[in-house]
């Protein structure tokens, strides 16, 4: 907390990378926390992210999702946390991410969208965007028109949107010589 009120006293903010939407594998974390699929599926078709080789959260879950909201919320109400970049949205939000036809499943209306606001979390993502722009989704809004608008109006309730391109081109211009680099050309 120390170093998030020390930056706040300087005029900075502070933006936390939180990432819902995969976790490792490893033995000494969430996979088979109790022996059981307690966060990922149990399907071989829906517990492993071919991307980045890791399990996927099992979104139909209420402990899962409670799990997830308890972790967001505990960053911004503990640690003053300013917002958080929430990465990966796409693959929360669609079974068939990534996925060629029959390495995945569709859900029970038999299309492949994961996630739909509900109610319960309607709540929760009030609170955390509050007074705070809780999310900042990393790539193209899968939703175009939606990723902004509030989970009542069906969208995803994200207050701002992560510009990769200025990212990316910033870090391009850091790696140049002091001495040569002048100018930035955006992607």
């Amino acid at each position: 907390m120390y170093l998030v009120d020390y930056l706040h006293q300087h005029g900075i903010a502070v933006h936390l990378d939180w990432v819902p939407s995969h976790f490792p594998s490893d033995a000494h974390g969430l996979a088979y926390f109790d022996g059981t699929h307690l966060y990922e599926h149990a399907d071989s078709r829906r517990v492993f992210h071919p991307d980045w080789k890791t399990h996927i959260f099992n979104y139909g879950r209420t402990e899962v999702r409670s799990f997830l909201m308890s972790s967001a919320m505990f960053w911004l109400d503990k640690y003053h946390i300013d917002g958080l970049r929430v990465d990966a949205v796409a693959s929360m939000l669609y079974l068939d991410y990534s996925r060629n036809a029959g390495e995945w499943i569709p859900n029970k209306f038999g299309d492949a969208k994961i996630w739909k606001p509900s109610t319960s979390s309607d709540a929760s993502i009030k609170k955390s965007t509050k007074n705070t722009p809780i999310s900042r989704p990393r790539r193209k809004n899968p939703l175009p028109g939606h990723g902004f608008a509030a989970v009542y109006l069906g969208g995803l309730g994200f207050g701002m949107k992560w510009d990769m391109g200025w990212m990316h081109d910033t870090l391009e211009y850091f790696k140049q010589d002091p001495s040569t680099a002048s100018t930035i050309t955006a992607s």
